[in-house]
Parts: structure tokens; sequence; C-alpha cells
């Protein structure tokens, strides 16, 4: 019993350490950038991506940033392992599923993602530039 438990107390301390890793400012930034999506507010949630990111995704989408927004959450449906991009504007229901850091000192953030016909797990890396994070999405 006495190996169980020290075992078990090995597994904790990288989830320990990890947690520390997340900061108290971008617990509040996600959370923020949650409820923008929750609220379906493309603007708001437009100004949650790193600055870069927009400028790049922006201008290759012609300057169409309700398409970028809209275009943030993809991936494969949880029921029928079908692709799905759900727009920000149908969103029902939004919440962190897990979260992955990167040896750069990003995280991969992974979201659970929901409209009336779709459940899905979509991610977005957030990173942080001097003392502004911002989330990326996928290029091109």
């Amino acid at each position: 019993m006495k190996q169980l438990i020290f075992a078990g107390f090995f597994f904790l301390i990288p989830s320990v350490l990890y947690a520390q890793n997340i900061s108290e400012k971008q617990v509040s930034f996600v959370n923020k950038f949650v409820a923008a999506v929750d609220n379906n507010d493309v603007k708001k949630t437009y100004t949650f991506l790193d600055t870069k990111y927009r400028k790049e995704q922006t201008r290759f989408l012609n300057g169409n940033k309700e398409q970028l927004v809209n275009e943030l959450f993809s991936g494969t449906g949880m029921d029928d392992d079908t692709f799905v991009v759900i727009p920000v504007t149908e969103v029902l229901r939004i919440e962190v599923a897990e979260i992955e850091p990167n040896e750069d000192g990003s995280f991969v953030y992974i979201f659970r993602v929901r409209d009336s016909e779709h459940d899905i797990l979509a991610s977005l890396t957030l990173i942080k530039k001097g003392r502004r994070f911002g989330f990326v999405g996928a290029v091109g």
C-alpha cells in the first residue's frame, strides 16, 4: 500500500508544477475570452486574438474579421467524427477541456464547443508577448 501512495505522490508532482505555470492573469484572460464567445460577441472575441495573428489572417481574408472569428472553432465531432466548423455566432456553450503546455512557454487550449447540432473539441494556442496574451488559431 505504501508503494501505491509513493507512486501516486510522484504522479501528482508534475500536475502541481504545471498548475503553477498558469498565472492568475492568464486564467482571467481565458475566462474573459470564454465569456465573449459564450455571448456570441464577434467583435469582443476578435480582441482576444494575438495582434500579429489578427493582422496576418485579416489580410489573408481580405479584411473580413468576422470570417476570421467565425472560423476559430473547428474540429472533429465528438459524436460522429465529421469535421465541423462552429461559428462564434452559433456557439451555445464553450468550456476549457484541457490545457497542454508547450516548450516555448505557450499553451494549447482545447475547448469543448457546442452548437445546436454539434459537439467538438477545438484547439487554440495561447501565447504571451510582453504582458499581453493572445490566441492563435489555424493559419491560412
